[in-house]
């Protein structure tokens, strides 16, 4: 009776007969608001696995036991993550007369769980997508772009004076103006698009499904990319100081046969390059420069 795991009895149609004291304290529905209805009809939610929830119904027509893990709601409307166990009663013939369902409480397991996941995926200061979750899109984008013959573009963007920002103001005001960039990326792009944090000051844009030809696929990127750097230009207030802090832009476009690592290194070579132009500018790649660093790599070793 005062038992904090939460067990129904059910008829041969699933319908609830009894439930204790610890099935109505996690749902909320007492004994006689359940009686004659089914779990399904009381706490069922549309968030639970479909795969789930195929398996429970096959439980009741074949009449058999199960266990499987639900997203079920309370009474309130809350949402709580369970482990069911559904166990058949049969009479002295072996025929099934009534059903069991005893559900224990996983919630905190799910949170802690999707909270794991995030910290693995995502940058706990701007919560962008980090470097491993961007990789992961970027192979999906390529793999895309090859398929649909659609065009796509990674842009890497590093702030031109942080530093600055971290000397005079301190790492509190510099990651309150990471934030404040990140912010204004996100913004100044499509929602399907992925905005990223490497990590420091660097943050790498992916823009996908982009539609041809060449020449407007081109001019489309260019816009975006000024529209991130004005948005990036304009002054950010750090307390009670006003600092500008612009950024410079590389660009690669997507090829079928590219990797993630070589569109990333590509769209970095192209970054430095609008550094070397005095900074709040972009630049596309251009294979020379590949070509230069390789050859600068080259004479070092030979040295």
């Amino acid at each position: 009776q005062h038992s904090t795991t939460a067990v129904l009895l059910m008829d041969v149609e699933g319908r609830i007969t009894w439930l204790n004291q610890g099935f109505a304290k996690m749902t909320g529905y007492s004994l006689e608001e359940a009686t004659g209805r089914t779990a399904a009809e009381l706490i069922r939610s549309d968030q639970s696995d479909q795969a789930a929830l195929e398996l429970l119904d096959r439980c009741f027509k074949q009449r058999i036991g199960c266990q499987v893990k639900l997203v079920n709601r309370r009474k309130d409307g809350q949402v709580i993550a369970e482990w069911q166990s559904i166990s058949a009663i049969t009479n002295a013939d072996g025929h099934v007369t009534h059903y069991t369902a005893t559900f224990y409480d996983i919630t905190a397991n799910r949170a802690a769980q999707e909270h794991i996941s995030h910290l693995a995926y995502f940058d706990p200061l701007t919560q962008l997508p980090n470097r491993a979750l961007l990789r992961d899109r970027l192979a999906h984008a390529v793999a895309a772009s090859d398929r649909h013959s659609k065009g796509g573009a990674v842009m890497f963007i590093d702030l031109d004076n942080f530093k600055a920002v971290n000397d005079t103001q301190g790492h509190d005001a510099g990651d309150e103006l990471l934030i404040h960039a990140a912010k204004r990326i996100s913004a100044a792009v499509r929602e399907t698009d992925t905005v990223a944090r490497l990590g420091g000051d660097e943050f790498v844009l992916l823009l996908d499904t982009l539609a041809p030809p060449p020449a407007d696929f081109v001019r489309q990127v260019a816009m975006i990319g000024h529209k991130v750097l004005s948005a990036l230009a304009q002054p950010y207030v750090l307390g009670k100081t006003e600092f500008v802090c612009a950024a410079s832009m590389g660009i690669t476009l997507m090829a079928a046969d590219a990797t993630p690592s070589a569109l990333l290194q590509q769209a970095d070579l192209a970054m430095y390059q609008a550094k070397k132009m005095g900074g709040n500018a972009l630049c596309f790649f251009d294979p020379a420069m590949q070509d230069s660093v390789a050859q600068r790599v080259g004479l070092e070793q030979d040295l």
